[in-house]
């Protein structure tokens, strides 16, 4: 195979590779930040298209929507919240949601749930546990095995259960993300020098080179 030959296959090989880091990101969902925000650990400046598992942290400044999918999210400052297809799992602080395809909510053991499918709720952790404030519709409020439905208008405050080890699981979420993160970059930064091509070395050995001696003679010199 050619130089140029290797050349072009490192860099489609490059190109696809980091095509599919690229789609693999691309939930369909758009994250917007204000202040101070990490997704898996790491600053966004502005926006970021979001994975499903992602972990999105606000700091004292921050503030998120997420947006996509029948869904918007705002994140208030001081929050931990992992982004997931099957719902928001909220470690700590406050969101505020508006669905029209029920999108559910979880806080440490209690889940969260649009009756009808669309609705508007707000869901925030405190001292005193966890208070769900319906805006829009109607929502299914679960812990174990009892359940309540809560009308438009209408509040519930329950004892935020497994609130801790919901905490745990989404930090350790957020650590693992962020190394494969770390790993894809290592494997992409690494391809160039795995492909990269180096000039033939040629050994001389032992060459002839054959003149025109005097009187038209030939003659062999050695090198």
């Amino acid at each position: 195979m050619s130089m140029n030959t290797r050349k072009y296959v490192m860099i489609v090989a490059l190109v696809l590779f980091m095509s599919s880091i690229t789609e693999a990101h691309n939930s369909g969902v758009t994250l917007y930040a204000s202040g101070k925000v990490n997704v898996n650990g790491m600053g966004v400046a502005r926006s970021t298209s979001l994975l499903d598992g992602d972990v999105v942290e606000t700091g004292a400044d921050g503030i998120v929507s997420m947006v996509g999918g029948g869904t918007s999210v705002m994140m208030q400052n001081n929050a931990i919240v992992q982004f997931s297809k099957q719902g928001l799992n909220v470690a700590s602080g406050s969101v505020a949601v508006k669905t029209s395809d029920g999108m559910v909510a979880n806080v440490g053991s209690i889940s969260i749930q649009p009756v009808n499918g669309a609705a508007r709720y707000r869901v925030s952790q405190n001292a005193n546990g966890v208070q769900i404030d319906v805006l829009e519709g109607s929502l299914a409020v679960a812990d174990g095995g009892k359940s309540v439905n809560v009308n438009a208008g209408r509040s519930v405050t329950m004892a935020c259960s497994n609130c801790g080890v919901l905490m745990t699981r989404v930090l350790q979420a957020r650590d693992q993300n962020k190394q494969k993160f770390q790993d894809q970059q290592f494997t992409a930064n690494n391809a160039i020098a795995t492909h990269v091509v180096t000039a033939t070395k040629i050994d001389p050995g032992t060459a002839t080179v054959t003149t025109a001696g005097p009187a038209g003679k030939i003659q062999t010199d050695r090198m």
